[in-house]
């Protein structure tokens, strides 16, 4: 009888320990939207460094 219910206890152990493990959920990211009423052209230098800021943001949490 003993060793069934240590049979029993064992079986029921692998099987708990064999559940899969929930991911965690990424972190909310952060945006920045610009409103402007120029002409994108002309507003191209202040975009483009808005970009390379993001990306080097990326970088550096990354590391």
């Amino acid at each position: 009888m003993a060793k069934k219910v240590i049979c029993l206890a064992l079986g029921a152990l692998v099987l708990v320990l064999s559940l899969p493990a929930e991911a965690q959920q990424p972190k909310k990211v952060s945006r920045i939207g610009i409103l402007t009423s120029a002409d994108p052209a002309s507003e191209f230098t202040r975009f483009k460094a808005i970009r390379q800021a993001r990306l080097f943001d990326q970088t550096l949490r990354t590391k």
